[in-house]
């Protein structure tokens, strides 16, 4: 079977889990991302190596610590040129993650570690990328995903305040804070990004629409995690 970008993702998710790390996959286009000890972590997984590829790390490389690129390895296979290509990602300071597809199993193994960089530290978009993953409350995605609508922490708050309103009927932006919605409620309704909510004009008061039902069903492991 064709391998795909998910195939090689999932693996390496599970494997950084029980390194210990909290990981988030898809989030401000990168691929993976880990956190642990205030280190964060990004891998990008491609299904052959890429000039495309190796841009991605350089740039990831502007707000993290570490990037590793990540590729797969079937059938005995080796991958091609990896000699240079080991020596290329050594003077760039990257790492390399290959995952094996066995017989029986898959096997995830880091052949190369990259250099770590704390200058990287400070970064706006680090911050923002430290920020989603924290207000995630879970992995819901899987890195390489490709035309499926990502779980992100601004949809995850949205479904939050439609169950709310499902369940108590129309309320203001206050009540449903109060109801522990986050700061980011009244901006979430105002925009109706997903047109979930309608608004009484007149009382301020917001209620569902039958697409945020819907979207409660879809949606129902985000409310019972």
């Amino acid at each position: 079977p064709k391998i795909l970008e998910v195939d090689i993702a999932k693996p390496i998710e599970e494997f950084l889990e029980n390194l210990g790390y909290r990981v988030r996959s898809e989030v401000k286009g990168c691929d993976i991302t880990a956190s642990k000890n205030n280190d964060l972590i990004v891998v990008e997984c491609k299904v052959t190596l890429s000039l495309k590829l190796i841009y991605q790390a350089v740039d990831r490389q502007e707000f993290c610590d570490s990037v590793y690129i990540a590729l797969p390895v079937s059938n005995g296979k080796k991958i091609p040129n990896r000699k240079y290509l080991l020596k290329l990602l050594k003077r760039l300071e990257i790492g390399l993650i290959t995952v094996s597809f066995l017989k029986s199993k898959t096997r995830v193994d880091i052949i190369l570690e990259p250099k770590t960089h704390k200058k990287r530290q400070k970064n706006k978009k680090r911050k923002k990328i430290i920020t989603e993953m924290a207000e995630r409350s879970g992995n819901y995605n899987t890195g390489g995903s490709v035309k499926s609508k990502l779980i992100t922490a601004y949809r995850e708050n949205a479904v939050e305040i439609a169950n709310l309103l499902n369940t108590h009927g129309p309320l203001t932006a206050k009540q449903l804070k109060k109801l522990g919605t986050g700061d980011k409620t009244y901006t979430i309704l105002y925009n109706n990004h997903y047109g979930w909510f309608f608004k009484d004009i007149g009382r301020g008061i917001y209620g569902i629409t039958p697409e945020g039902k819907e979207a409660i069903i879809k949606y129902k492991e985000l409310l019972f995690r």
